[in-house]
């Protein structure tokens, strides 16, 4: 199908003008969702938005793991960019939150055999909202960082 019928079809859609359709429930859910998981400055989430969000928790430092890109919190791994495969997102999680993530039917996780068992999600980038994400980053680096540097963290933000 081409611009053009694509045009046409909206011009039937939009029989008094683009006010319409901007007010339909179901566009409004798209660009709310389309939004969301866009960056600051409007392009979907990235590696480089992972490292800026990561960095902003103590103690990180970039690294790598596997020989693919990664965060570490007093050298433990808690975020590393899969590069071997679909490269995906793979963040450390409580068993039972990945079991909840992968059943909650939301396309931007998933996993492979390889981790199964493992606390470990893998998160599609693309699928992803920001403030998602930094739930998930912190919770992440929350697994690995030393009880007194959590503690510390809490501290400063209360």
């Amino acid at each position: 199908m081409s611009h053009e019928d694509d045009a046409r079809r909206l011009d039937r859609l939009e029989p008094n003008g683009p006010d319409l359709l901007s007010r339909s429930p179901l566009v409004i859910r798209f660009l709310h969702d389309t939004a969301s998981r866009l960056g600051q400055d409007g392009a979907m989430l990235t590696w480089d938005d992972v490292v800026k969000i990561g960095m902003a928790l103590p103690e990180v430092e970039e690294s790598t793991a596997y020989r693919t890109p990664a965060l570490r919190v007093r050298g433990k791994s808690f975020a590393r960019l899969r590069t071997e495969a679909e490269g995906l997102l793979v963040l450390m999680c409580q068993l039972d939150e990945k079991e909840a993530m992968l059943a909650s039917g939301d396309p931007a996780f998933s996993t492979t055999p390889h981790y199964d068992g493992y606390g470990a999600i893998l998160v599609d980038l693309t699928k992803i909202g920001r403030e998602q994400l930094v739930e998930l980053l912190e919770e992440a680096w929350r697994l690995k960082a030393p009880v007194r540097l959590r503690k510390q963290f809490d501290a400063e933000r209360a």
